[in-house]
């Protein structure tokens, strides 16, 4: 897992595979007030990934709100699978894994939260053939998070 983390701690960036090589609990202690977290870089998320991440979260202290930005549906499907995954934070934006049906292209548009109430069947022009792309998830499984 690459970890940037801004100057004023308010800013936090997380790429690549959450595994069990990765022990966030030190970050934890370094953050304050509300922090941004991009999460749009993780990649695949494993069973001992998600036990070390728990840990991170329930490290922080009460003072923190995470923010998440950027969602990509392997955190999504955690967030879904997991009670208590992202602890008190809140999810920002999430992106919305989209797939061409005619070239087998895919696209995962950012879609802010707060409005999100369903998911659009389509979504733009694929940038390769110009075919509608259509929505490759369950708009009801993929948004459970939400509901609480």
């Amino acid at each position: 897992m690459n970890v940037a983390l801004s100057a004023d701690g308010r800013a936090l960036t997380l790429s690549g595979p959450l595994s069990e090589k990765d022990d966030l609990t030190r970050l934890a202690a370094q953050l304050s007030g509300e922090v941004r977290v991009d999460v749009g870089g993780v990649g695949r998320i494993n069973s001992a990934g998600v036990k070390g991440w728990m840990s991170f979260v329930a490290a922080l202290p009460d003072s923190v709100q995470l923010v998440f930005e950027r969602c990509p549906a392997g955190f999504v499907s955690q967030l879904n699978m997991v009670a208590g995954f992202i602890g008190k934070g809140r999810v920002a934006s999430v992106a919305v894994p989209y797939t061409c049906p005619s070239c087998g292209e895919s696209a995962d548009p950012i879609v802010s939260v707060s409005p999100l109430r369903d998911l659009p069947a389509t979504h733009g022009p694929c940038p390769r053939c110009g075919a509608m792309l259509e929505l490759d998830v369950s708009p009801d499984e993929f948004l459970a998070f939400l509901q609480g």
